[in-house]
């Protein structure tokens, strides 16, 4: 998983190193994290090494709101995971005691079994067909993506970056790979595009850090 992640970073960068003399936006920052579906640290971090520069102040003071707002989510989170046992017996291990043994000891669904059913709710897009691909979906598509059928990303040492791929600006091996998977290549298509995956590399560049967060964000607006 490092080596997936530092990937993806490298990859970022060499597409950024093309990018950062074509922005024209007021937030270098912002317009990272936009084209590259980044978090605020990650955008900052990148784009230090880059060689720009950030005010000390402006940089931790953003850095703080975005701590003091996952710090609100967690504990919104943690109020919707306890609210549907309210009234039901549970302590620090068992989310919800179904019942008692005749020794006294509890038991029932602990904490990690009703947070793991929780994760895979959150991947539950719907039936086959019209449905946006699970993060186990996205996974494999990532690594055909980058495979010799794919774009073919390849070590170029002789490059400055180091690496090479092939891509012609749309989304034809995306496409191709949804069809032979049974899924929905419209829906998907958009839900790619709106995380800035917009031909088969950027699906690689953009949408990998970004796709747990739609599946996230799609499924709460059904909701």
């Amino acid at each position: 998983m490092a080596k997936k992640k530092q990937r993806r970073q490298t990859q970022r960068l060499q597409s950024a190193r093309t990018w950062l003399p074509t922005y024209e936006g007021k937030n270098i920052a912002k317009g990272y994290r936009k084209r590259y579906r980044v978090d605020w640290p990650t955008a900052f971090r990148e784009l230090e090494m880059l060689g720009v520069e950030f005010d000390p102040a402006y940089k931790e003071q953003v850095l703080s709101t975005i701590e003091r707002q996952r710090e609100l989510r967690r504990q919104k989170k943690q109020e919707r995971t306890l609210e549907p046992f309210e009234g039901i017996d549970q302590d620090d291990h068992f989310a919800y005691i179904v019942g008692y043994t005749s020794g006294g000891a509890p038991y029932g669904l602990t904490w990690e079994e009703w947070t793991t059913l929780e994760d895979e709710a959150d991947e539950d897009m719907g039936e086959p067909g019209a449905r946006l691909m699970t993060q186990r979906e996205f996974s494999q598509l990532y690594e055909y993506l980058q495979s010799p059928e794919g774009c073919h990303f390849v070590d170029a040492p002789d490059t400055p970056e180091g690496i090479e791929w092939d891509c012609d600006n749309t989304l034809r091996f995306t496409r191709k790979w949804l069809e032979q998977h049974n899924l929905d290549v419209e829906t998907n298509v958009r839900a790619l595009e709106a995380c800035s995956g917009c031909c088969d590399c950027e699906v690689v560049f953009n949408v990998a850090d970004r796709w747990a967060d739609y599946l996230q964000e799609h499924q709460s607006v059904d909701d």
